[in-house]
């Protein structure tokens, strides 16, 4: 997790102490103590059902995967590009280029599906990521 993500890592200090007050399921207090000890504003997962509305403070929203991709997407498709291209630096095994990446996403090989299929680009260039990501997100660049 630490290579995929080198930003995840939050100090045990900043969230063990709020596990006793979380009031979402049992088996999940320890994930919402993390996110309000990060001071996060989301926390994405597919298991939204553990974490009922009435046990999230103000401030942190529960959303599954392809709905916070899809919102990012909306409101800062730049940064999305910039993360999907740092991510496939990282890749080793196997490695993947960013637009491969978004291919995958689009799909559903690594989260629920974000929706369209990608477009299919005549020509003998693939499309750069940003305009898998754009067409994604049904805009246009």
């Amino acid at each position: 997790m630490a290579d995929a993500f080198p930003d995840a890592g939050v100090n045990s200090s900043l969230w063990v102490p709020l596990v006793p007050d979380m009031t979402c399921d049992r088996k999940d207090r320890h994930v919402l103590a993390v996110a309000i000890g990060a001071a996060a504003t989301h926390l994405v997962t597919d298991n939204t059902r553990d974490f009922p509305v009435a046990s999230r403070p103000h401030g942190v929203a529960v959303v599954k995967p392809d709905r916070f991709m899809r919102d990012q997407l909306a409101s800062s498709p730049d940064l999305v590009v910039e993360a999907v291209e740092s991510m496939s630096r990282r890749l080793k095994k196997p490695k993947q280029s960013p637009v491969q990446l978004a291919e995958l996403m689009t799909v559903g090989e690594h989260w629920p599906a974000l929706g369209d299929p990608v477009v299919i680009y005549p020509g003998p260039r693939r499309p750069r990521a940003s305009k898998v990501l754009w067409h994604i997100c049904g805009t246009q660049e």
